[in-house]
């Protein structure tokens, strides 16, 4: 008899984890989606084009998620380019960052649009997969193609305080930058809270030190090149949040 009870409950428990699991990993499929996009890199070369883009795709639940068969398609000047950028696991409530290349024959300028498409599986169990949902987002990419080029970003909008983000700044052709980190506050000035030199390309790693909020939306990103500046647009994202 004592085994017997042993056995529903068990059977109780193993029942209510796989739908608890089910539920939670639809809602990682439903609501894991593409938060921002931008041109991120810009040359021209004697026959060719080269344009970047990165794609922020975020996943918002408690449970790590899996997409799989990510494709990036970039429009530019009548021509088309089309990366296949694989599967990405992503940790639970954080972002991956897919960025693509894009090579395009001749002198492209102006307005480019592109695409991320991706496949989001809903499984039980991380096991059986029951269905999945076709994800497609893109459109016209800001800033266009102009030069000079500048154009600043993180490796994630989303970071836990005292966590650290990856900071890149590029320009186009390559010129000598100044890189500064900005509090975004409200009621009161922007503050530099951390500044980089360097030419062509900055790469560095920044540490934010305390939690957005009421009177401190976040930080951005603001470069000088010379006689241009460019400044992260506003929006979280592409401005960095800090959790606690």
């Amino acid at each position: 008899m004592k085994s017997t009870t042993i056995l529903k409950f068990t059977l109780l428990f193993l029942t209510v984890v796989t739908v608890v699991l089910f539920i939670l990993n639809r809602y990682s499929a439903e609501t894991t989606r593409v938060v921002y996009y931008t041109v991120s890199y810009y040359e021209l070369k004697e026959n060719e084009t080269i344009v970047g883009v990165r794609f922020y795709v975020s996943n918002p639940s408690p449970l790590a998620y899996y997409i799989l068969n990510a494709t990036a398609t970039v429009y530019a000047g009548g021509q088309v380019y089309r990366a296949s950028l694989g599967d990405a696991w992503i940790p639970a409530q954080r972002q991956v960052v897919y960025e693509v290349f894009a090579r395009f024959k001749g002198r492209v300028s102006g307005r480019i649009n592109a695409y991320l498409s991706f496949v989001k599986p809903v499984y039980i169990l991380y096991l059986f997969e029951v269905y999945t949902i076709n994800y497609t987002v893109g459109g016209p990419v800001r800033p266009g193609l102009k030069m000079p080029f500048l154009w600043a970003g993180w490796n994630t909008t989303v970071v836990n305080v005292h966590h650290c983000v990856e900071v890149e700044a590029r320009s186009y052709p390559a010129r000598r930058m100044l890189v500064m980190v900005l509090e975004d506050l409200v009621g009161s000035k922007d503050r530099i809270v951390a500044s980089y030199e360097g030419y062509g390309t900055v790469s560095e790693v920044f540490c934010p030190e305390k939690p957005s909020g009421l009177n401190f939306k976040g930080y951005y990103i603001e470069v000088v090149g010379g006689d241009v500046t460019w400044v992260q647009p506003e929006g979280y994202p592409p401005r960095l949040t800090v959790t606690p």
